[in-house]
């Protein structure tokens, strides 16, 4: 074939290379980021049993601190959404709090940028991202759309 035809050519589809992590390569490998993607798992993980289970078996810990206790219903709805996020392979929050008006957020921190995700006590719930202290994002989710 000569080059003049050589743009008539069809070839196979071409797929993405895979990022190996070698030398000059920035891109993580792929045993980096199935790592990662465990950590993220165990970090959910973590949150569900530690948090959202344990205040399941003892709401009295948290009317201790003065709070409005989530009702298990609303932690039901924030362990299944915690479930979601964690089979999503998405990060993990920095910390899991109750909102002191019978709900549960979830916050996380990655540079510049800050989500918050709120599982309200009337099972509403509430995405907002904020990128150097703007508000670039703000969902509000009705009942029962993401548990």
């Amino acid at each position: 074939m000569t080059l003049l035809n050589s743009h008539m050519t069809m070839s196979e589809e071409v797929r993405a290379p895979t990022p190996t992590g070698g030398v000059g390569n920035d891109e993580p490998s792929n045993a980096s980021l199935m790592s990662e993607c465990e950590e993220h798992r165990d970090a959910w993980q973590q949150i569900i049993d530690r948090y959202l289970v344990e205040w399941g078996r003892n709401p009295n810990q948290l009317e201790e601190e003065g709070l409005i206790t989530p009702s298990p219903r609303i932690l039901r709805l924030a362990a299944t959404i915690a479930m979601q996020l964690r089979d999503g392979g998405y990060a993990a929050p920095l910390r899991v709090v109750p909102d002191g008006e019978g709900g549960i957020a979830f916050e996380r921190r990655a540079g510049a940028a800050f989500e918050s995700l709120v599982v309200q006590a009337d099972g509403v719930t509430q995405f907002d991202k904020f990128v150097d202290c703007r508000l670039v994002m703000s969902v509000r989710l009705p009942q029962g759309a993401l548990g």
